[in-house]
């Protein structure tokens, strides 16, 4: 048996012990948090000779994707809860800025297709991080708090502090290992296949996205905090029955989601500016955020050119040019220049 203290410092690095130690036809056996594109990267013509790989998250991955996600503005993105990253953490931002995402993305796909299976643990199990590389000559056992990155196996800097222990050649110790490991592995009702779970992530990375796709991802990423809260069930408030009313079903679902925005951000800001292209139906948007106040039995004060108050004028009135009769609007209509008088006549 021979011992290796590795401190990740200089040569003395995982990488170089794996680039050593790792031979044709060899099985690697990692249980992890993390499995980074870039430890790929730091080992890639070692991964390649292996003859199989197994990759266990060592906590709950991939597991709440079966759950409903709220609303239709979240997008399945790697920033999802129990999601974990790919594309390197910030210790690995200088293999990142080389520009080798996408390359090694695609790459790292291809491999693990031939080779490669991941499962993560479910519920509160755990396990000890470990590392074991079994071999037909030298094999490798290392059960350290280290990840599958390229700083976990010392490619780049890191805040770890200490060395870890790698023993070589320790054939029953491997051996008595991986029986324990493939123990878990194989018991379904602690382990699940994930496999396609990071087949769809790393897709991600390497996979042409259209203008609006990044448009939307924008949107969704400075909007994203409001999302929870713009929803039906908490901006409106229970028995006003706003959404029985004709001019909430009158509306699509943007003028819908419009109307959920001016109502929520007069009620935290006690004002809105509601501004759009002609033609997206301002007015509607307008008549039903009035409704819900009128409904709330608040008095409401329309202030409208002269020459649109007709409009305004008939949604009130009993008309058959009244589409919006059954809702009784009670509000009332003032033209802007009535603003300058100093009484009402």
């Amino acid at each position: 048996m021979k011992q290796y203290v590795v401190d990740n410092k200089g040569e003395n690095t995982l990488v170089n012990l794996l680039k050593e130690n790792v031979y044709k036809d060899a099985k690697l056996t990692v249980a992890s948090a993390t499995f980074s594109l870039f430890a790929y990267y730091a080992i890639k013509e070692e991964l390649d000779k292996l003859s199989e790989f197994k990759f266990l998250f060592t906590k709950p991955a991939f597991y709440n994707l079966g759950q409903e996600v709220k609303r239709q503005y979240k997008l399945q993105l790697q920033e999802i809860e129990n999601n974990p990253k790919f594309d390197g953490n910030n210790f690995e931002i200088q293999l990142r800025n080389k520009m080798i995402s996408t390359r090694t993305a695609n790459q790292v796909t291809k491999w693990i297709n031939e080779k490669a299976t991941f499962k993560t643990l479910v519920d509160d199990y755990s396990i000890s991080k470990q590392l074991l590389v079994h071999n037909n000559k030298v094999n490798l056992f290392s059960q350290s708090d280290i990840d599958f990155t390229a700083d976990g196996l010392g490619l780049t800097s890191s805040n770890r502090l200490g060395s870890y222990f790698v023993l070589a050649g320790v054939d029953e110790l491997v051996e008595n290992s991986l029986v324990e490991f493939d123990a878990i592995w194989n018991d379904e009702t602690k382990v699940k296949d994930v496999t396609e779970n990071v087949l769809e992530q790393i897709k991600l990375i390497y996979m042409e996205n259209s203008p609006e796709w990044l448009y939307f991802v924008t949107l969704y990423n400075i909007f994203s905090d409001e999302l929870d809260n713009l929803s039906e069930d908490n901006v409106i408030k229970e028995g006003t029955n706003f959404k029985e009313t004709v001019v909430w079903n009158k509306l699509f679902e943007f003028q819908k989601d419009g109307v959920l925005g001016i109502i929520d951000k007069i009620e935290r800001f006690n004002g809105c500016i509601l501004a759009d292209s002609v033609g997206l139906g301002k007015t509607f948007s307008a008549l039903a955020v009035i409704k819900y106040y009128e409904l709330r039995n608040d008095r409401v004060l329309v202030l409208a050119p002269k020459k649109l108050r007709d409009n305004w004028l008939t949604y009130k009135q009993n008309d058959k040019k009244n589409i919006l009769v059954d809702d009784r609007f009670r509000y009332d209509v003032l033209n802007h220049t009535d603003l300058s008088q100093t009484c009402r006549k």
